[in-house]
């Protein structure tokens, strides 16, 4: 008889870790929908980002939907029958309805408190799934929930993430950009960027081309490298150019003079509904987030330090 896992890891499919790399590194994940007029796809699994960015080229704009509680039980079961606990990281409850269903699956599962632990990773794409590899590496190194709990938290206060468009009209079709976005999307031709404030989109600025945009985001990074802030690794996201992240990625390997591992995530069908195929973004882990609090002055995270453990990326497309 073989032995069980001691922590089974679960997360959605807006991590963009795709069903072939999660068999790879044994994790679940619950897929998003995405409907397209009258007919339903599961992201990831019956519909590619390049059929999603053929209809919004063509003028047609898909909407996203949840997985269910339903499906989340399905997979908790399912993990439950190789781990003994289960530790589910997913998308931003601001940005998705996903962290409910799950939420509410456990609580119908009814196997008390300890067994499912559930975070909300406040971000999505890149971020989520360094969250998600930093998770599995570490229970595969025997951690206990709670250690991987505490280091995944430490993990997300200390997380920055930009993104930049070539055209407001996906995101703005979703609903997820505030309102000065929205005035300013009807008025100048602009490249947004944007970043994750406590797991909100939000305006970080605008860009009156997309060499700006990206430059932008490079000094994010350049900025938090030069302060001695950075740590962790960095993450970017693209819808099509891969050669445009490809380039990003080898400048900041330079800036950081190869310090720092850099990877690269191709959006899933999902994400690619609401930010188009011009999407590009990064992740990093900035300390600085880490030292205050905003409101009481206070330390608040402690000075725990995240066990440097090599991820298990895999061989896999979309992560690289």
């Amino acid at each position: 008889m073989t032995n069980k896992l001691k922590i089974a890891i679960v997360t959605d499919s807006t991590s963009d870790i795709t069903f072939e790399m999660a068999d790879e590194i044994g994790i679940f994940i619950a897929p998003l929908y995405v409907q397209i007029d009258d007919k339903s796809y599961t992201d990831g699994i019956d519909i590619t980002h390049d059929e999603v960015f053929e209809h919004l080229h063509s003028g047609s704009y898909p909407k996203t939907a949840q997985p269910t509680p339903a499906k989340f039980m399905e997979i908790f079961q399912k993990a439950l029958q190789q781990a003994e606990y289960i530790i589910a990281i997913n998308i931003s409850h601001h940005l998705s309805g996903t962290i409910s269903a799950a939420k509410l699956a456990a609580e119908h599962l009814q196997l008390g408190p300890d067994k499912i632990t559930i975070i909300d990773s406040y971000c999505v794409s890149t971020g989520l799934s360094a969250l998600v590899m930093q998770a599995v590496a570490m229970s595969k190194e025997d951690y206990s929930v709670e250690e991987i709990t505490q280091t995944i938290n430490t993990i997300i206060k200390r997380m920055r993430m930009y993104a930049t468009f070539d055209t407001f009209k996906y995101i703005l079709a979703g609903g997820r950009l505030g309102k000065v976005g929205e005035v300013v999307a009807g008025v100048i031709p602009v490249r947004p960027v944007i970043t994750l404030k406590d797991g909100k989109i939000v305006m970080a600025g605008f860009c009156r081309t997309r060499r700006n945009s990206i430059e932008k985001m490079y000094n994010y990074i350049k900025e938090t490298y030069e302060k001695g802030n950075l740590t962790g690794r960095i993450g970017i996201l693209y819808g099509k150019e891969y050669d445009e992240a490809s380039k990003l990625k080898q400048d900041l390997e330079n800036l950081t003079q190869n310090q720092h591992e850099v990877f690269m995530t191709q959006i899933g069908p999902a994400l690619g509904v609401h930010g188009g195929p011009q999407t590009l973004g990064i992740f990093f882990e900035d300390t600085e987030l880490e030292v205050l609090d905003k409101n009481t002055g206070e330390q608040r995270l402690g000075g725990l330090s995240i066990p440097k453990i090599r991820l298990p990326f895999g061989k896999n497309k979309n992560i690289q």
